[in-house]
């Protein structure tokens, strides 16, 4: 992460992102600007460190508007459905959230994971998926999905199964 993507991603987020920390660019647009950020398990606030389960946040304007615009459209039921409706759907949605889960803790040192442990933190950030949900057969945002999906994609392990689901929307007509 370079300067300008340091500029570029507080242009998007503004000044006040509650303490937290981006630790690296995640995925790049076409242009090669940040469009996920991975930000730190933990984030200071008010002195405190405190949970932030979500690992991968998507900054991509046009991705943002795209992902609010399906929910709007009632898309996080309706993909929700389609995945309690097929086994195969549920198994691989559940096994992205465990990765989540899985690369958020390791991303805390051991000191931060002997923090979180005493703090009661872990739960939230060793065994709760994407953006902290506790229920694996289902999607908390799609925005959350969006980021995880583009942010495994760029690192070439072929995206997620609700990112290919949201991918899947976004190019049929509408």
């Amino acid at each position: 992460m370079n300067d300008a993507d340091r500029d570029y991603i507080l242009q998007q987020l503004g000044p006040d992102t509650t303490g937290v920390t981006t630790r690296a660019v995640a995925a790049r647009d076409a242009q090669g600007r940040p469009s996920v950020i991975t930000n730190h398990p933990l984030r200071r606030q008010a002195g405190r460190l405190l949970p932030f389960p979500t690992l991968y946040w998507l900054i991509d304007p046009l991705r943002c508007k795209q992902a609010a615009d399906l929910e709007r459209d009632g898309a996080v039921g309706m993909l929700e459905q389609a995945i309690a409706a097929d086994d195969a759907l549920r198994e691989a949605l559940r096994g992205d959230h465990r990765r989540y889960a899985a690369t958020r803790w390791a991303l805390l040192s051991p000191d931060e994971q002997r923090y979180a442990i005493d703090a009661g933190y872990a739960p939230t950030l060793r065994d709760k998926g994407i953006g902290g949900i506790a229920d694996f057969a289902r999607l908390k945002c799609l925005h959350l999905h969006l980021a995880h999906h583009l942010a495994e994609r760029a690192a070439g392990q072929g995206g997620t199964t609700a990112g290919r689901l949201i991918e899947g929307l976004l190019a049929a007509p509408r």
